[in-house]
C-alpha cells in the first residue's frame, strides 16, 4: 500500500477545471480495487489517496493518468 500526499501547485480555478476528469479517474481506480480512500485537505491545498499498488513502478504508472498530473 503507498499513501499518495498530493499538494497542488496551481491555482484552485485551475485544479477546478479538471475536477470532472479527477473524479472519473478515482471512479476508475475503485472500481479496480486500486484505491482504498482518497479525499481533499483541509484547508484546500490538495489530497490523499491510498493506494494498493504492487510496487512503485505501478503506483507511478496510476499517478501518471491523474489529470491533475
Amino acid at each position: 500500500m503507498f499513501i499518495a500526499n498530493l499538494t497542488y501547485v496551481k491555482e484552485i480555478s485551475e485544479i477546478d477545471r479538471f475536477i470532472n476528469e479527477h473524479n472519473a479517474f478515482l471512479d476508475r481506480f475503485y472500481a479496480a480495487d486500486k484505491f482504498i480512500c482518497s479525499g481533499r485537505k483541509v484547508p484546500r491545498t490538495g489530497g490523499i489517496i491510498l493506494i494498493n499498488a504492487k510496487d512503485r513502478a505501478e503506483l507511478d504508472e496510476i499517478i501518471a493518468q491523474d489529470p491533475f498530473f
